[in-house]
C-alpha cells in the first residue's frame, strides 16, 4: 500500500483558490507518494484542470507524486438519484467530466457519490434511478479506461456495508467499484469500519482515510479518534488490498473554514500516524 493526500485535506471541502505547485511540494516533503486532485465549481473546474494538465503533471512528476485518482464534492449538488431530470443529467455530466479529468492526468479512478434521498420520493425509486445513472456515466468512463469508485458517505443513501455491496451488484458494471472511507464507515450507523472493507472484498478501487471521534461525533486526523486501526488494516490485508490510501482529514472536521497551514498540519499528522501501518 502507498500513502497519498486528497487535496481537500489542505484546501477544505470548498477550495477558495487554484491548486498551487507550492502546496504539492509541501505534501511531497511530508513523504506522500500521491495526490488526489479535486474538481470544484470555481477555481478548479474540470476544464481548468484539463487546461493545467501539462503544468500540474510536470510539477507532480518532478516531485515524485503520482496522480492515481480524482474526486469532487459536486455530487452533493447534482444528485444521481434525483427525480429532477435536469439535476440528474448534470450529475451524469459530472461523471463524464470527472472521467475526462482523470484520463487527462493518467489517473485510474474517479470518485462518485451514488445518490441522496429526496422528499416525497420512495427509497426504491431513488435507488433505481441512481443505479441507472451510475451505469450511464460508467459507460462513458469505461471508454476512457477510468474506474468509477462509489464512496460510502454519511448520507441518506447506502447506510450499511451490505447495502454498499448490493448497490455494486445491482449496477453490475465492470468499471464500477467501491471507494472505501474508514471514517465515513465509522460515522455511518455508527458501525465497524472494517465491515465496509470486507463487504466489498475484491472490488475496492481506492481508499480514503480519516479518524472519527465518537464523543465529538466528528472526523479528526488519523490516530486522534476512536477508530480501531489494527482492525481496519487487518481487514485490508485480509481482502488483499494493495493500492493507495489517501489522507482526507480537513481540520475542524471540515465544519468550519480553516487555513491552508492548518490543512497541511492535518495532512502531516495523519501521514505520520499511518506510517506505522503502511
Amino acid at each position: 500500500m502507498k500513502l497519498g493526500v486528497n487535496l481537500w485535506t489542505v484546501y477544505g471541502w470548498r477550495p477558495t483558490e487554484p491548486i498551487a505547485a507550492g502546496i504539492l511540494t509541501r505534501v511531497a516533503d511530508m513523504g506522500a507518494e500521491a495526490i488526489e486532485l479535486v474538481v470544484d465549481a470555481n477555481h478548479n473546474t474540470a476544464e481548468t484542470l484539463i487546461d493545467r494538465r501539462d503544468e500540474l503533471s510536470r510539477v507532480a512528476a518532478d516531485l515524485g507524486l503520482a496522480i492515481p485518482s480524482v474526486g469532487t464534492t459536486l455530487f452533493w449538488q447534482y444528485n444521481l438519484g434525483s427525480q429532477d431530470a435536469d439535476n440528474r443529467r448534470k450529475g451524469v455530466e459530472l461523471m463524464r467530466d470527472g472521467a475526462r479529468v482523470s484520463a487527462a492526468y493518467g489517473a485510474d479512478v474517479f470518485l462518485v457519490v451514488a445518490a441522496q434521498q429526496e422528499p416525497d420520493t420512495e427509497y426504491a425509486r431513488t435507488y433505481e434511478t441512481a443505479v441507472s445513472s451510475v451505469r450511464e456515466g460508467a459507460n462513458f468512463a469505461a471508454d476512457l479506461g477510468i474506474t468509477i469508485g462509489i464512496e460510502n458517505v454519511k448520507t441518506s443513501f447506502i447506510g450499511s456495508p451490505g447495502e454498499f455491496a448490493r448497490f455494486l451488484d445491482d449496477v453490475d458494471h465492470p468499471s464500477v467499484k467501491a471507494y472505501v472511507d474508514f471514517g465515513n464507515g465509522a460515522m455511518t450507523g455508527p458501525s465497524y469500519p472494517e465491515n465496509w472493507i470486507t463487504a466489498v472484498r475484491g472490488r475496492i478501487a481506492s481508499v480514503h482515510c480519516k479518524d472519527y471521534d465518537r464523543i465529538l461525533d466528528a472526523w479528526v486526523a488519523c490516530g486522534q479518534g476512536s477508530l480501531d486501526w489494527d482492525a481496519v488494516f487487518a481487514a485490508l490485508g485480509d481482502v488483499g488490498y494493495d493500492g493507495y490510501i489517501y489522507v482526507e482529514t480537513p481540520p475542524k472536521a471540515g465544519r468550519e473554514p480553516a487555513t491552508i497551514e492548518a490543512g497541511l498540519h492535518a495532512a502531516e499528522t495523519s501521514l505520520r500516524w499511518l506510517a506505522q501501518y503502511v
